[in-house]
């Protein structure tokens, strides 16, 4: 399917386009809130998944639903065209998520004895730096188009992989019960 002329933008993204005979994925450009309701753009997010997603810990499970909340805000902005001022609220969430969360998460595995406790720090330690990337672009007015991407990306899959392969491997070592 082709895109119309006026779709010429600053960066792609993979949204949906509706119409009640068919549900199409494309890539079109970033374009005002006002382009996607003409249309029939709509932004998709993820949905918080117990059986996929739950770690056995409320405190932890809260965590992450907020987590989720979050980005569904950020990606409905960034469909919007609204992605910039809301990634700067986001990174300064994420920053503190990254000190306080994962401090939680990675206490409770070593207190259970996960046997991916070692990963999931690898893991957390990477995001970490990368969050404090972008955050530094922010500090010297650099922040790109392409960082807003990213970050996207990055906790769109953060989400969809590290919660559901390596956090969850806490649930199989407390076993299937909620800690508070």
């Amino acid at each position: 399917m082709e895109v119309d002329g006026d779709a010429a933008g600053c960066f792609s993204n993979t949204i949906l386009r509706r119409s009640s005979m068919w549900t199409q994925s494309l890539t079109l450009e970033w374009r005002p809130e006002s382009w996607a309701r003409r249309h029939g753009i709509i932004a998709m997010g993820i949905a918080w998944n117990a059986d996929r997603m739950s770690t056995g810990f409320k405190l932890v499970d809260d965590q992450h639903q907020e987590l989720i909340r979050r980005f569904n805000e950020f990606h409905d902005a960034m469909a919007h065209g609204k992605g910039q001022a809301t990634a700067i609220r986001l990174l300064g969430f994420l920053a503190e998520y990254t000190e306080t969360h994962f401090k939680c998460e990675e206490e409770c595995m070593t207190q259970h004895r996960c046997p991916a406790a070692i990963s999931n720090l690898s893991a957390h330690n990477g995001l970490r730096r990368e969050i404090a990337a972008v955050k530094g672009h922010i500090t010297e007015g650099k922040l790109s188009l392409a960082d807003l991407v990213k970050v996207e990306q990055m906790l769109g899959n953060w989400i969809q992989t590290h919660i559901c392969t390596i956090d969850v491997k806490l649930r199989e070592c407390v076993g299937d019960r909620s800690h508070s």
